[in-house]
């Protein structure tokens, strides 16, 4: 039996990922603040090494990040993300079989680019540039949804329950994956003899946000919203103002920032070096 660290087990991704290795086999390790019901928990924050325990270890997967989660202070949580990340990437070099490294895996974002205009892309990118080291993996997922509505998603859910949508971009660069599909994804390339250093990972033929709210809004079997073109800057003034009375975080400009500058990702070639087909956000079989 072989060994794999999954940082961020309790998250949305995390189960899915701690659940298929599980099921291939593995050992895991998850690492997380709270206790985990599938797998050896031990308790690990972002900011620590790869603690000692998990040694040796075929893989680490690193999920974990603090900018997504609700806080009173951004800045901070992007450096925590840099800083916390590039730790525990130095601590794993050391914690495979026959003091080799173990092979590093960072669960990047499609919104991590030189483009990026949220915090979030930016720090994810950030972080991208900092692996250079031949075990060092990236993987860009685009859009992961599954049917809980979990993680960015949850909004597109709610979104799709509108009876009008404001659409503030015509660009098709959305390109969804379930969440079983990611982990399936994330265990070939640990198994992989020889694996690429980029992963990009998500439906073939990227969509508009039209598209994708309604492609959700029939998963569910809804009739999707109608779609209404609107001005940028209005949409970006209200929810400036919005964020500022509700100190949402991630705020709603963050999210408007990080759509309008994802850029679309060429997939193709990572799915089938993988082996790995990817359905997209597939209507409901009852649907209208």
């Amino acid at each position: 039996m072989r060994r794999i660290a999954v940082t961020g087990a309790n998250g949305f991704i995390g189960r899915s990922v701690v659940k298929a290795c599980l099921q291939s086999g593995y050992e895991v390790i998850t690492l997380a603040r709270r206790p985990v019901d599938a797998g050896h928990w031990i308790q690990w924050t972002l900011g620590d090494p790869l603690p000692d325990a998990c040694k040796p270890v075929d893989a680490v997967i690193h999920l974990a990040s603090s900018t997504l989660v609700a806080c009173a202070d951004v800045d901070a949580s992007v450096q925590l993300d840099i800083s916390g990340t590039a730790k525990l990437a130095q601590s794993t070099r050391a914690k495979g079989y026959d003091g080799s490294p173990a092979r590093f895996i960072f669960l990047s974002s499609q919104s991590a680019t030189p483009y990026a205009k949220n915090r979030y892309g930016q720090s994810k990118y950030s972080i991208e540039q900092s692996l250079t080291n031949d075990n060092e993996i990236i993987v860009k997922p685009g859009l992961v949804f599954d049917d809980t509505g979990g993680s960015v998603f949850g909004l597109f859910e709610k979104l799709s329950r509108l009876p009008v949508l404001p659409v503030i971009s015509s660009a098709a660069n959305i390109q969804p994956i379930n969440v079983d599909e990611l982990a399936e994804c994330l265990l070939r390339i640990v198994q992989a003899q020889t694996p690429e250093k980029t992963y990009c990972l998500g439906y073939p033929k990227p969509l508009t946000f039209a598209e994708a709210i309604s492609a959700t809004a029939r998963r569910s079997g809804r009739r999707p919203p109608l779609p209404l073109r609107v001005p940028l800057m209005p949409v970006k003034a209200v929810a400036w103002t919005v964020d500022k009375l509700l100190h949402l975080s991630p705020s709603i400009g963050e999210r408007i920032d990080g759509l309008v500058a994802l850029r679309p990702m060429e997939t193709a070639s990572s799915l089938q070096k993988l082996g790995v087909s990817v359905e997209g956000i597939t209507p409901a079989a009852n649907g209208p």
